[in-house]
């Protein structure tokens, strides 16, 4: 396996935490299957042809006694990674608390619950810490209880019935990110006497080392969610696996599906005398390009999606980029921004799975635009600086531009406005070095906006002026009316307002 396509690759890390035994004060039984889990997974993820991980990015943390034992570690691996950060923790779960709502993870000779590891606590430092990790994903093999039977791991818990994905979401307060837990809260997440590896994790690393028949090359984890949600169906009492996300952490790939089949070639088809049944991908793509222009989005994300699964199909992961970017194109216009993102983020992965730096810089200028727009500042400056970096080693003065012009915008929304003024400064500059209408246009409006917080009306109006005869060169109406109704705000001229109704198809404007 080369590292370009390794799903977890050098800017990802793991952390696998096992408690398997020394809980007996606390009430709960030994669980021996757990150790076994950890050195398998460390296997699968390493060195086992799934997942990639170097040996010392996948740290290994066992029999934990004290909070800061797992805390530190997890620090490092959120402080290192720039791409997958990987948490899985396998043992006892107790909830306590007021009223026994809280998560804890149990640890090695405890005697009391407030003892161990509050949830919150571990959030609190991939929050903290892993600022500069795309996805987080956090696995849980426990349950949410303060006793354990012989051979389970937890007796009966104490939420009502429904309510494990509400825990979930809110300990998953984790952008991108996304929790996988064994059971809800209600069931006993099992750990039979004498298997192998507890119920859940013992089906993980089955999906892990043999794969899923008919799925995609590359696991992520909503694949794996779904999957392991049949599997334990299938073995009663085992309780239903939980899942949550945030943004795109549903997307994070996991490892290589080993049971992936190529597509069978046409030669060989045709050989076989198999008739060709299914349409061409780029012929769904062109009609689903001239349903969008004619504004029926939803037959043209249908027709996408479609083609998606053909050039999946055919390993045509150019052509994937292609309709990745569509597809995230029809979600934005539709105002759904998870779902745009979803879209941005699966085509930065397979951007950098081929190496092409430059649909990876446009993803992640895509996917800040999308955080800006959710008000995640802090994500949209990540993901800004990281396609600023890309277009300064490519050479791509556009993606620069784009870049520039969402850090300013997030510098804006963080009131750091010297910081937004010298980003759009050099916007500026470099859209005049590409003769940019748009460009300029943006540069200008931003200042403007700038000067304006800083009630400097003169400058803000100089600025807008100018913006807006970019805007005309290039006939852009909606940039058009958005400038003429600020120079109306600001000048409270209302030649400006009467303009902009009329860009606006005679919709009254002003205040």
């Amino acid at each position: 396996m080369t590292p370009s396509t390794d799903p977890l690759g050098p800017g990802s890390r793991a952390v696998l935490i096992g408690a398997w035994s020394g809980c007996n004060g606390l009430g709960l039984a030994d669980l021996p299957a757990v150790e076994r889990n950890i050195a398998e997974l460390h296997r699968l993820l390493t060195v086992g042809g799934v997942g990639g991980l170097r040996p010392d990015h996948c740290v290994r943390v066992e029999q934990p006694a004290y909070p800061y034992e797992i805390l530190r570690p997890v620090e490092r691996a959120a402080e290192e990674a720039t791409d997958t950060l990987l948490i899985y923790y396998a043992g006892h779960g107790l909830l306590e608390g007021r009223r026994q709502r809280d998560l804890y993870l149990a640890l090695c000779r405890t005697r009391w619950p407030d003892e161990c590891l509050p949830y919150e606590s571990l959030r609190t430092r991939i929050l903290e810490c892993g600022k500069d990790a795309h996805r987080t994903v956090v696995i849980l093999d426990c349950c949410f209880s303060g006793q354990a039977l012989d051979g389970e791991m937890g007796g009966e818990g104490i939420l009502s019935p429904g309510q494990l994905p509400d825990v979930v979401a809110r300990e998953a307060r984790l952008p991108g990110a996304c929790v996988l837990t064994a059971s809800a809260a209600t069931r006993k997440a099992l750990a039979p006497v004498g298997a192998t590896y507890t119920a859940f994790t013992g089906e993980l690393i089955a999906v892990l080392r043999d794969g899923i028949t008919g799925g995609p090359e590359f696991l992520d984890m909503s694949a794996l969610y779904t999957e392991l949600t049949h599997r334990m169906s299938r073995r009663p009492p085992a309780p239903t696996p939980r899942f949550g996300s945030r943004g795109a952490g549903a997307r994070a790939v996991l490892a290589r599906n080993r049971a992936y089949t190529p597509p069978i070639s046409g030669a060989t088809l045709r050989a076989a005398a198999v008739p060709a049944a299914r349409p061409r991908p780029h012929d769904l793509v062109a009609l689903a390009n001239r349903l969008f222009g004619e504004d029926d989005r939803e037959a043209a994300a249908l027709n996408y999606r479609k083609a998606l699964v053909l050039f999946e199909a055919e390993q045509d992961r150019p052509e994937q980029l292609n309709v990745l970017f569509a597809l995230a194109k029809v979600a934005q216009a539709n105002g759904d921004l998870p779902g745009g993102s979803a879209h941005l983020d699966h085509a930065r992965a397979v951007a950098v799975v081929i190496g092409n730096r430059l649909a990876e810089m446009n993803a992640l200028n895509g996917l800040g635009s999308v955080a800006l727009a959710s008000n995640a500042t802090d994500i949209a400056t990540r993901y800004h600086r990281a396609a600023l970096a890309i277009a300064e080693e490519i050479g791509n003065d556009l993606g620069l531009l784009n870049a520039l012009n969402g850090l300013a915008r997030a510098a804006v929304s963080q009131s750091h406005l010297d910081t937004a003024a010298a980003h759009h400064r050099r916007a500026l500059a470099l859209a005049e070095k590409l003769s940019n209408d748009t460009g300029r246009a943006n540069a200008h409006i931003g200042l403007g906006n700038i000067a304006q917080r800083r009630d400097d009306g003169p400058t803000a109006e100089q600025h807008f002026l100018q913006a807006l005869a970019c805007a005309q060169t290039v006939d852009n109406r909606p940039a058009q009316v958005t400038i003429l109704r600020a120079l109306g705000d600001l000048t409270g001229t209302a030649h400006y307002y009467i303009q902009a109704a009329t860009l606006n198809d005679g919709t009254p404007a002003g205040r």
